[in-house]
């Protein structure tokens, strides 16, 4: 049989490929929808400033973890019946919380940028998308107690409890410690009582030195301002200060989950691509 007719019917060693021709069943190209193998430099700058700042957040978290604890252990170790011992235990296990809760946050973000986890990032969006629902929940619930006009009322009917002993009878354990708060506010804002110093008078109750300039007890002056109006003025002094804080942190929270959104994207499409092109 010839070479023409060998050619002709298939038979004997394939031809050579001419020069810069690519055979299909040796190299296949992926659809360039899938072309998403390479980082580009935004999202390589997205990955490292995300992992940075779930850094930071781990640190703050553990740096209040650990005061918390030791604040904790402190108190256990204390007199429990010591003025203001069980609001500060209080107080620290609820930065014990918060610390923790930093901790995860952290953990998640700073782990799930840097290893590129789908599922770590997933983790870290829902922790922060149930944080940014609780926290804008708070926010409206303290701007409707704020603007209402109950709230004066309702301060004022728990100051006159407290200082009468009426919570004693309620909660005994509360007793000391709301106090120890109404004593703390009006030294630091100059007032006393609810709507002044007559909430101690009309029920024959000695005026504590808190009510006093600089807690001077030689009885000089005796602040005449309610700690009820210096409450009012001292959120709307400050309330805008307040709302940009939680505004921010609002805004910082969602930064975060359009970030994670993002990187989860990419990452997602780059496992994709991978997997079309080892098919192939």
């Amino acid at each position: 049989m010839s070479a023409a007719e060998k050619g002709a019917t298939g038979g004997g060693d394939n031809p050579p490929s001419a020069p810069g021709s690519t055979a299909p069943s040796q190299r296949v190209r992926p659809s360039p929808k899938y072309e998403v193998k390479g980082t580009s430099c935004g999202v390589a700058c997205l990955k490292y400033l995300l992992f940075v700042v779930n850094v930071i957040v781990w640190l703050l978290g553990l740096a209040v973890v650990v005061v918390a604890g030791v604040t904790l252990a402190s108190g256990k170790t204390s007199d429990a019946s010591l003025t203001g011992v069980q609001s500060v235990q209080q107080a620290a296990g609820t930065a014990m919380f918060l610390g923790c809760l930093l901790l995860i946050v952290g953990f998640l973000g700073c782990c799930g940028a840097i290893k590129e986890s789908y599922l770590l990032l997933a983790a870290y969006f829902g922790v922060l998308l149930v944080i940014l629902v609780f926290e804008i929940v708070a926010i409206a619930l303290a701007f409707s107690f704020v603007s209402s006009s109950s709230m004066e009322q309702s301060l004022n009917d728990h100051f006159v409890d407290v200082i009468s002993g009426g919570r004693r009878e309620k909660e005994p354990w509360k007793q000391e410690e709301d106090l120890n708060v109404i004593y703390f506010v009006q030294g630091q804002l100059r007032c006393c009582g609810g709507k002044g110093p007559e909430d101690y008078a009309e029920r024959h109750l000695p005026i504590p030195p808190s009510c006093y300039d600089n807690y001077d007890t030689q009885r000089t002056y005796i602040y005449q301002r309610g700690c009820v109006a210096a409450l009012k003025e001292y959120v709307r002094k400050n309330g805008l200060s307040i709302g940009l804080v939680n505004l921010f942190g609002v805004f910082a929270e969602i930064a975060a989950m359009v970030g994670a959104c993002m990187l989860m994207q990419h990452f997602k499409s780059a496992k994709k691509a991978g997997k079309n092109t080892t098919q192939a």
